[in-house]
């Protein structure tokens, strides 16, 4: 009953804390059958939760077990179809027994012909990268099929999760959900070797999410990565994919704009709006009467404000790794969303009642038009620098663009 309530909730919050939520390859998900989603996992538990949020079925999913602190916290936990995995930290030796209870969950799940959805790589690192996957996906899948003789199949999908930039506010979302892999394909083998198996299925699984997620070709280029890709933004996440791997061939060019803009304190929008012939007063020269709604919106949001500033302490001040930052930020605001406002429509006079409910119904148009002034404020910002650092800006913006164009023609000619 708590996932039904919960899932509208979150998905409205989703909606307008992400810029964009893109998903492709849904009509992959067998509407019916045992299936599980193999997904890479860049934050702490924001990839799950999309999914339950935005397509159809119905998703139990797993969670580290050291957040089962309490009979609340387990009761909670257990009523969002969130089932624990303990870790050698979480208790030791004697705590990874339990994963043996949490795999049989699995089992009962997948026998009643629902939807999981795995971290294929067990941990969660901040990164545009693959990692080595952990056998726990092709365990469970080839486990369910063994504990149940009438379960006809387990169709495992793997899942490319990306985000532009994981530890923001209003980055983009791109999910991309691949062919199904049949976990029958691997039960004679696992009856026959069951760590051949677990090897081999879990090789081809990395092989199928591979070309599913935007990837550099190392840490040691990241950092122009993120430049060139924002250099090239809005983008498919096709093209986002084809410019990180070539993220080699861009590091010179993308490290002198990059120390250009952190020199200069402005923001690749802003670079790019002035190459376009963007001037900041025609950013907000709108009629009267949107000035004046703009303004309202803003006004209207006010009972919001205390949240997001809440939600922004506790990721930065309470958190200790990049990869919880977001999910950590989100889920103040979800859950703030989800009890504080019910608690003053019930408690409040009617006209604050009427002002909550505003608040909560246009947030995102609010949001556009706050970024429609800080946009206006970074452009303002380019036209006030020097000359020379424009013109130098400009000069590298056109240069990276310029690269990967020729590039592209390049490799079409050939």
């Amino acid at each position: 009953m708590l996932y039904f309530i919960v899932r509208p909730v979150v998905r409205y919050v989703f909606k307008y804390y992400f810029r964009d939520i893109q998903l492709s390859g849904l009509e992959n998900i067998p509407k019916n059958g045992a299936v599980i989603l193999a997904a890479n996992h860049p934050t702490g538990f924001l990839e799950p939760c999309i999914m339950a949020c935005f397509q159809s079925r119905n998703l139990h999913f797993l969670a580290r077990g050291d957040l089962y602190k309490n009979a609340l916290a387990t009761a909670t936990l257990r009523a969002l179809n969130i089932l624990p995995v303990y870790r050698l930290k979480d208790g030791g030796f004697g705590k990874l027994r339990n994963n043996f209870s949490t795999f049989d969950d699995c089992f009962r799940v997948l026998s009643d012909r629902k939807a999981v959805m795995i971290m294929a790589e067990g941990s969660c690192i901040h990164e545009k990268a693959l990692r080595p996957l952990v056998k726990g996906t092709a365990r469970i899948a080839l486990g369910a099929l063994e504990a149940d003789a009438t379960l006809p199949e387990v169709y495992v999908l793997p899942v490319g999760v990306n985000f532009t930039r994981a530890e923001r506010v209003r980055s983009d979302v791109m999910i991309r959900c691949g062919e199904p892999i049949l976990a029958s394909d691997y039960l004679r083998g696992y009856r026959a070797s069951p760590n051949a198996a677990l090897s081999e299925f879990t090789r081809h699984l990395r092989q199928r999410l591979q070309p599913l997620i935007v990837q550099f070709p190392s840490r040691g280029v990241s950092a122009a990565g993120e430049i060139l890709l924002d250099a090239h933004r809005p983008a498919t996440l096709d093209r986002e994919i084809e410019l990180a791997a070539k993220t080699d061939q861009h590091v010179e060019t993308a490290g002198k704009l990059a120390t250009l803009l952190q020199q200069t304190g402005v923001e690749m929008g802003a670079v790019a709006g002035a190459t376009e012939g963007v001037k900041s007063k025609d950013i907000l020269a709108r009629p009267i009467w949107e000035l004046a709604l703009s303004l309202v919106a803003v006004l209207i949001q006010l009972p919001i404000f205390p949240i997001w500033l809440l939600a922004q302490y506790i990721a930065t001040a309470k958190v200790n790794t990049i990869e919880f930052y977001n999910p950590v930020r989100f889920t103040v605001v979800a859950v703030s969303t989800l009890v504080l406002f019910p608690i003053g429509l019930l408690v409040l006079p009617w006209l604050f009642k009427i002002w909550i409910v505003l608040a909560v119904l246009t947030v995102k148009p609010a949001i556009r038009q706050w970024e429609k002034i800080y946009e206006w404020h970074q452009q303002r910002k380019f036209e006030q620098l020097e000359p020379l650092d424009k013109s130098q800006l400009i000069k590298h913006y056109q240069a990276i663009q310029m690269s990967s164009v020729e590039e592209s023609q390049v490799r079409t000619s050939t």
